[in-house]
């Protein structure tokens, strides 16, 4: 029971629940595709190639886009055990990690007795963030180390590393059921990004647009504001901006794996109300990219900054300026505008998913619990803080954050 009541509501501490241990990402860098299978299932290879007790076997799991795309993956089921994963955002739930973790099962099922090949079975993951996730949770409730090779550049900098896996649970919203299960690789090969189209790109840049404000680190906030208006060519060309927002996140899980001190809720910032947002989406029938909707959220904390702070409107301006010119915000510019609903009517069904998060706090009465950013005049500089606000005053920060006559031509 201790076991069930950590998985369900990934993320909220259960007492005397016993989750899987923390262990440091081990991430790397590879030059092409080919290099990153030879490197992962090379019996050479070192800690994740070998077993004193014979030889490791994988079970890999693919997004059926890279399958099509890459030719790297055409005769893999010739060699390893392959699961293509299909569908995408509607396929991120229970159905799906069922299915995935009975095919996981019978494959252990058909190696050699004595547990000896299931202890040396790892679970790779293919593919952008619902791979990772639906993959990870399947391999933690089979007991499986798994190894993350993210293909897009959002899972490369978030769903990659951290060990949150999991699927979403209408209609609670996005990410509602899963556990801590911790990669044992994460390999990033920036050659996967060729064939990413520029809205997957943006959203992935987004998300390192968060990281950039949560170190109070502007010039890397401008890099990525550059990188994401110039797009694939100019993100493969450097690969160091990644590495270094891969392993900031890193540092924050490293410091409070099981969210359990704060420091790892920072991670959220602009989260809430994204989530909140692509839920809605989903029970439309429609789709809105995680990354663009976090652009959104933290244009909406940038607003509620700078109407609690009147000393930070300079700072606040900077930042929605970055997000519109690195055209993040376009693909929710575009979604609002195409759905012909005043925003005002579409509102309280976002505050209900909010309140529906999985962070929400048994004690929280009618404030919605966020992570917001403040103006510290000390550093003269950004922080990042969990707090309770208002509906109504959540509600006119983010009005005014879709609001582009609101941003000033800083860029």
């Amino acid at each position: 029971m201790a076991q069930a009541a950590a998985v369900f509501r990934r993320g909220v501490v259960v007492n005397n629940a016993a989750p899987s241990g923390y262990r440091r990402a081990q991430i790397s860098l590879a030059g092409s595709v080919a290099a990153t299978l030879a490197d992962l299932t090379d019996p050479k290879a070192g800690a994740l190639g070998s077993e004193a007790s014979g030889a490791v076997r994988f079970l890999f799991v693919v997004d059926e886009a890279i399958a099509r795309l890459w030719p790297e993956f055409s005769g893999l089921d010739s060699q390893f055990p392959v699961w293509v994963l299909r569908g995408g955002e509607a396929v991120k739930n229970l159905e799906t990690a069922s299915s995935l973790t009975v095919w996981i099962r019978t494959r252990l099922g058909s190696q050699t007795a004595g547990g000896k090949a299931i202890r040396g079975t790892r679970v790779v993951a293919v593919g952008g963030g619902v791979t990772l996730d639906v993959a990870g949770f399947a391999a933690g409730l089979c007991g499986l180390e798994h190894v993350n090779i993210p293909t897009t550049l959002l899972a490369m900098v978030d769903a990659a590393i951290g060990g949150k896996t999991g699927v979403n649970f209408p209609p609670f919203g996005k990410n509602q059921v899963g556990l801590f299960h911790f990669p044992a690789r994460v390999v990033i090969c920036p050659e996967f990004l060729k064939t990413l189209p520029p809205e997957e790109m943006r959203a992935g840049a987004a998300e390192c647009l968060k990281h950039a404000l949560l170190a109070n680190d502007m010039n890397l906030f401008e890099t990525w504001v550059q990188l994401a208006r110039d797009g694939n060519t100019a993100v493969m060309e450097d690969c160091g901006p990644v590495l270094a927002v891969a392993r900031m996140k890193e540092a924050f899980v490293d410091r409070d794996p099981f969210e359990r001190s704060g420091a790892r809720e920072m991670l959220n910032l602009g989260h809430t109300t994204a989530h909140a947002l692509e839920s809605l989406a989903q029970s439309r029938g429609q789709v809105v990219r995680h990354g663009a909707a976090v652009a959104l959220g933290l244009a909406c904390k940038a607003e509620l900054m700078a109407a609690t702070q009147p000393e930070s409107a300079s700072a606040a301006r900077k930042i929605m300026a970055g997000l519109k010119a690195s055209h993040c915000l376009d693909e929710i510019e575009n979604w609002f505008s195409g759905l012909g609903t005043p925003f005002d009517a579409l509102w309280p069904s976002m505050i209900e998913q909010m309140r529906q998060d999985k962070k929400l706090r048994v004690s929280d009465s009618s404030g919605i619990r966020i992570v917001g950013l403040r103006w510290n005049s000390a550093i003269n500089g950004l922080e990042t803080h969990a707090m309770e606000v208002e509906p109504e005053t959540l509600r006119r920060a983010f009005v005014r954050s879709l609001n582009p006559e609101a941003i000033d031509p800083v860029y």
